[in-house]
């Protein structure tokens, strides 16, 4: 009695349940979801999509509302992408295909289905994309080729799976292999074929060119292919500046290059001269002031004074030089030289005398003439009414000894220096050259008078003492030589220095004898004799 108690309680205690479970279902969608929504396998899995399949087993008793899946590649789905069936909402198998997937990932998913009482999920599941690969892309022939332009286009092949981040033109004049590591342009173009504008190119010049493709996976290059700019011009807008800062020797000159016409600028700077009207690097001197385009200037040097210049600026590329236009300017005149010394006159005679002067300052110029000029004419002697002492050029001492004076003269003596400012001058300074010396001059022997047989009275004349102090004159006489002298006959003499007319008595003489007598006078510088007369003493 008690077992069938039992089994009667536990009976009744299983029928309540499963009335109770039934009545539950038909209410309650998430109460059996696994039940209710299975997620099955997945095909067609390639690098960047897959086709999910799932099956709704049950409505349990209510409209669906939504059919689909959740996906991402984060294991609990918290983030997942959600994915629904806009038609067929009813019990049974159902499919998804899903794209723009990265290759060589994991993906989960889960089928879901939901109607009024909730979502019910099936099982997560999980898959793998096929593996990438790097992008291929195929480079095409450059067009619109100009000396420092052209446009290249590349064409995407294949993605690899990858999202394409960015593609392009690798382009290099050195190196047959460019890549993005070196000279590259990017495309804004999002179409198969993209292409780029390459600009700022080299006239003239052999480009290697490939197009490149970027992904996460990396960059992948199409075939290598070569194109020529056209062949280069020289620059363009070449023009010169108006010089400044002009000195007697030197200017501030420039000039401006605006287009080097896709040739370099190799050289640039300024051609000058004073004797062309049209300076060249051929003809004239220059001045190199870098390369490259854009203003430039410089300083030019060691110009001469007082001198007309032709400068102009020029550019040289590979197709070579071209000019901008003349400019001409015209260098200062410097000051005349200053600090001049003239030196006292030393070492004078009667016609020679050591002169000598200092030119100090060339006044900013080039002293081309120094020395002393002098004259007995004039007390302010120049290098046109006197005698010139030349010293030669630039700046300095002067001296030297000067011949051919007049003896007993004055003369007035100035330093001089010229340069290209003209002529200056010292302070004048004088000297006496010294008189001109001799043995004495115009001596004469006049007569004899008061004759006896052994005295006489000789009378002669001295005209000048030869500028020297007459230390003896008087008469020499012999009875044996007809041109007596000091050395061969007897003198009769007085030590008086003065010239003019005088007289001396000879005594000793020898009766009844011819004599013969000349007057004669002696200072520092030797002895002059008169005429020679003769006597005869009774």
């Amino acid at each position: 009695m008690n077992q069938f108690i039992k089994r009667a309680a536990i009976f009744n205690l299983v029928v309540f349940l499963l009335l109770a479970c039934s009545k539950k279902d038909e209410f309650d969608f998430n109460q059996h979801n696994k039940v209710a929504v299975i997620t099955r396998l997945t095909d067609d899995v390639s690098k960047n999509g897959a086709t999910l399949h799932g099956r709704v087993n049950t409505k349990n008793g209510s409209q669906l509302q939504e059919i689909g899946f959740l996906y991402g590649i984060n294991s609990t789905l918290s983030n997942g992408i959600k994915l629904k069936i806009s038609s067929s909402l009813d019990t049974g198998e159902f499919m998804l295909k899903i794209a723009e997937l990265t290759p060589s990932t994991v993906y989960y998913y889960k089928a879901y289905a939901t109607n009024k009482n909730g979502v019910a999920y099936g099982d997560i599941s999980s898959f793998t994309t096929e593996r990438g690969y790097l992008p291929v892309s195929k480079t095409l022939d450059a067009e619109q080729i100009g000396r420092t332009f052209a446009t290249v286009k590349g064409m995407v092949k294949d993605s690899g799976g990858y999202t394409i981040k960015r593609r392009g033109i690798c382009y290099s004049s050195t190196n047959t292999m460019p890549t993005v590591l070196m000279s590259y342009q990017n495309s804004n173009d999002a179409d198969s074929t993209y292409s780029v504008n390459l600009t700022n190119l080299n006239a003239g010049t052999n480009y290697y060119i490939r197009s490149f493709i970027e992904t996460s996976f990396g960059v992948g290059y199409g075939d290598v292919l070569t194109f020529k700019t056209l062949a280069p011009v020289v620059a363009s807008g070449v023009s010169t500046n108006r010089p400044s800062n002009i000195t007697m020797n030197a200017a501030t000159v420039g000039g401006n290059v605006v287009n080097d016409e896709g040739s370099p600028i190799s050289k640039r700077g300024i051609v000058y001269s004073s004797t062309t009207t049209s300076p060249s690097l051929e003809n004239a001197f220059s001045i190199n002031l870098g390369s490259g385009i854009g203003v430039f200037s410089g300083t030019i040097t060691d110009l001469n004074v007082n001198t007309t210049y032709y400068v102009r600026a020029y550019s040289t590329n590979a197709a070579g030089t071209s000019y901008g236009s003349v400019e001409t300017f015209r260098t200062l005149l410097p000051s005349l030289p200053t600090s001049l010394t003239t030196y006292t006159a030393s070492s004078i005679s009667k016609n020679s005398a050591y002169l000598s002067g200092y030119v100090g300052n060339s006044g900013g110029g080039t002293i081309q003439s120094k020395g002393i000029v002098y004259s007995a004419n004039t007390s302010s002697p120049t290098i046109n009414n006197g005698a010139i002492l030349s010293g030669g050029s630039g700046t300095g001492s002067i001296g030297s000894t000067v011949y051919n004076l007049s003896s007993n003269t004055t003369y007035y003596a100035r330093t001089f220096a010229t340069n290209e400012a003209g002529t200056a001058y010292g302070a004048v300074i004088s000297f006496t050259t010294s008189p001109s010396y001799s043995a004495p001059t115009d001596v004469s022997t006049y007569s004899a008078s008061n004759i006896s047989t052994n005295t006489v009275t000789l009378n002669g004349y001295v005209g000048g003492n030869g500028n020297s102090t007459i230390t003896e004159k008087g008469f020499v006489y012999s009875a044996y030589y007809s041109t007596p002298t000091l050395s061969n006959a007897t003198k009769s003499y007085t030590t008086l220095s003065t010239v003019g007319s005088f007289s001396l008595s000879a005594s000793g003489l020898s009766k009844n004898t011819y004599y013969y007598v000349r007057a004669y006078a002696t200072n520092a510088y030797g002895t002059t004799y008169g005429s020679v007369i003769s006597l005869y003493t009774n």
